[in-house]
């Protein structure tokens, strides 16, 4: 049996992210995983040099760039999933990396039971800290005491319509991947 091909977009919110973007979307290019595009959501950039580097990417057709005031990442996630067509996405911040073998890991997972709406992995930390987290099996009581789990996930976007997107009142303090899983 051969794993259905989906597309999935890379959602990215992007301020003031020039110097990390680059690796960023090399991560993405790295993917075993092949069918895939980004939403790089420019979320009001401020300085030069990041507003010139959104300038490499233009003319890919795999890349989209959309352009919103400062409004925190929530924002602007809810804007790239609300317009692209795939039925999955992953968030994915302007400064991280994605494993190369990470979504042909787990989609089989995704696409055998869609009564799952979400999938995670360890994360591993790189720059000044550097290490491995094992995220555990998620627990509904201790998410009100802490956060479990990572932005970065493949996510059903019918999940994330049904829980109404990611809330826009908690995007700018930085919590809205806590209060959305």
């Amino acid at each position: 049996m051969s794993i259905p091909n989906p597309l999935v977009s890379f959602i990215i919110p992007y301020f003031n992210a020039g110097d990390t973007i680059q690796e960023t979307i090399d991560s993405i290019y790295n993917q075993t995983y092949e069918n895939f595009d980004v939403w790089i959501v420019n979320d009001g950039s401020t300085d030069a040099y990041s507003i010139e580097k959104l300038k490499d990417f233009e003319g890919n057709e795999k890349i989209k760039i959309l352009h919103q005031e400062n409004a925190g990442p929530s924002v602007a996630r809810n804007l790239a999933i609300e317009i692209t067509t795939a039925n999955f996405y992953v968030p994915l911040d302007s400064d991280d990396l994605i494993e190369q073998r990470a979504l042909e890991s787990v989609f089989g997972l995704i696409i055998d039971y869609s009564s799952i709406g979400a999938v995670y992995g360890n994360l591993e930390w790189f720059g000044a800290v550097q290490g491995i987290k094992k995220q555990a099996i998620f627990q509904k009581e201790k998410q009100f005491l802490m956060n479990q789990i990572a932005v970065t996930a493949l996510i059903r976007k019918e999940m994330w319509k049904e829980l109404g997107g990611y809330d826009t009142f908690l995007s700018k303090p930085g919590l809205e991947d806590w209060e959305f899983w």
